[in-house]
């Protein structure tokens, strides 16, 4: 394990190393940019960050199965709890510590609380492509290019991961029939998979889908207004809008998604930050020091909300699984 992080520790550091060489990049100049930053805005994004914590919260709740439903409250401290341990554990495994927390100190299933994660994930990444294809096209009326043929593709994803949300169900139930008669271990695969296309199915039923969608798109137009009020203030030139700050944040929200880094998407999100904006006519060393920069501010505020989180959970005893909920998993 500390062989694996090391490898993908040393892994960020050389993208890292390598965009800044590439770009010219003084370090200096990040610190420089981070201090053109005002409180104000700082304040204007904590306040839209904790508005995206609470629509993610209560996505995770909404695709949670009634019985076991979690309340705000206790999910809303889940989440944040959960953000920072994806964000600080090494190649996503920190995303299994929702199902973890849901389960010890809300009594969700590991079933619901997988498909619960699984399908947010799904629905993020489909409104990300749909958003981030809408302002490649936008942006591709000026840029051209490269950028409308990123445009195509964003859009092109968005519809398959539709489709692959329809399909989910079906694909953990196919795993289950695969395994039988295969022997003990996979057939406790198959179970777990039998466990996960029932809570996949109760999770993407068209009015929870719905449901969550609707929390979905609200969601990432918070992320996308957090990612342009930060820019905005650290040093981009005049003429980069809204839309290219936006176009830029889809492909750095996208890189992020690579498991190379050990902490926080840094590396592979600030090659996706300074790919966006180099597309949009911004200098290679401003780029990146303004992506480096705005990254450096949210994994402060996930930090912060966090340890706050973690703090409530051991300062306030688990509510514990209710009967109902035990007998699920």
């Amino acid at each position: 394990m500390l062989t694996k992080t090391a490898v993908r520790l040393v892994l960020a550091v050389l993208i890292l190393a390598a965009l800044m060489a590439l770009s010219g990049l003084d370090p200096a100049a990040v610190g420089e940019t981070l201090g053109e930053l005002g409180l104000r805005t700082w304040c204007a994004a904590l306040a839209v960050h904790l508005l995206i914590y609470a629509l993610r919260a209560w996505r995770f709740a909404v695709l949670v199965p009634v019985a076991e439903r979690p309340g705000f409250g206790d999910t809303l401290v889940v989440s944040a709890a959960h953000n920072l341990a994806a964000q600080v554990l090494p190649a996503k495994t920190g995303e299994l510590t929702l199902v973890v927390y849901l389960r010890a100190r809300c009594g969700v299933s590991a079933a619901s609380a997988a498909a619960s994660l699984l399908v947010s994930r799904l629905l993020d990444v489909l409104v990300l492509a749909l958003f981030g294809g809408a302002a490649a096209l936008l942006v591709s009326r000026e840029h051209g290019g490269l950028v409308a043929v990123l445009a195509t593709g964003l859009l092109a994803a968005a519809v398959a991961l539709a489709l692959a949300l329809r399909r989910a169900p079906d694909l953990a139930r196919a795993l289950e029939r695969r395994t039988r008669g295969r022997g003990a271990r996979a057939e406790r695969v198959g179970a777990v998979g039998a466990r996960l296309g029932e809570a996949l199915g109760a999770a993407s039923g068209r009015d929870v889908l719905w449901r969550a969608l609707a929390l979905s798109v609200p969601l990432w137009i918070l992320v996308f207004a957090f990612w342009v009020v930060l820019a905005g203030d650290v040093g981009l030139p005049e003429h980069v809008g809204a839309i290219d700050s936006a176009f830029a944040a889809a492909l750095a929200s996208l890189a992020s998604l690579v498991p190379l880094s050990a902490f926080g998407g840094i590396g592979p999100m600030e090659a996706g930050w300074q790919v966006g904006y180099s597309l949009v006519g911004v200098e290679a060393d401003t780029a990146l020091a303004v992506g480096l920069a705005v990254h450096l501010v949210q994994l402060f505020n996930v930090a912060l909300f966090g340890g706050l989180a973690h703090l409530w959970m051991a300062v306030r005893p688990s509510s514990g699984a209710t009967p109902r909920a035990r007998g699920v998993d």
